[in-house]
């Protein structure tokens, strides 16, 4: 119930935020978003330092972060360490860095390209939370589930659910990039 909650509020929080965009778009119809937005609200400077802060730091630090978790769990699935032991890297890291490479020469390639690979990696991803929610109820130890087991690690029900909130908001980001072209 607990995790219904967190997703209520985070796609509440997500639609005001929606709202928000539509009426800035339609008070400023031009392209550029945040940019535009914010070079309105609080001029030139605000909307440069935006625009540069976007992408060196949150962009970067966003690809960085996913980059991270993807080096973690392939490295479960097949670990690197005893054939990279001589070069002083972890298995993770050479993961995630492989990672955003691949990603960074299919992107230079060309947009037609990128729009395939994306279209293809977002039904890989739905039919992985398909497989994830088909095991959890097929094969799924519900003793182990639910409050108990996170107390038993030292998490109470504020920091669940404020943990939660920041990913939840993660997954519904995205929306706000619509306002950057009409």
């Amino acid at each position: 119930m607990g995790a219904l909650l967190v997703w209520a509020i985070g796609g509440l929080l997500a639609f005001v935020g929606a709202l928000c965009y539509a009426e800035l778009a339609t008070s400023f119809p031009r392209d550029g978003g945040d940019y535009v937005y914010l070079t309105k609200a609080f001029g030139p400077l605000a909307g440069f330092l935006f625009g540069w802060t976007q992408l060196t730091i949150v962009l970067t630090c966003s690809t960085g972060a996913m980059a991270v978790v993807f080096g973690e769990y392939a490295s479960k699935l097949y670990d690197l360490t005893e054939k990279i032991q001589y070069a002083g890297l972890s298995s993770p890291f050479l993961y995630a860095a492989g990672s955003v490479l691949v990603i960074t020469f299919l992107n230079l390639l060309g947009v037609v390209l990128g729009k395939w690979i994306q279209n293809l990696l977002t039904v890989l991803k739905v039919v992985g939370v398909l497989a994830i929610v088909v095991a959890g109820f097929g094969w799924g130890n519900w003793s182990e589930a639910g409050p108990a087991a996170w107390e038993s690690r030292g998490l109470n029900d504020w920091s669940m659910a404020s943990v939660a909130l920041i990913l939840v908001m993660y997954a519904y980001g995205g929306w706000n990039d619509a306002a950057f072209v009409r």
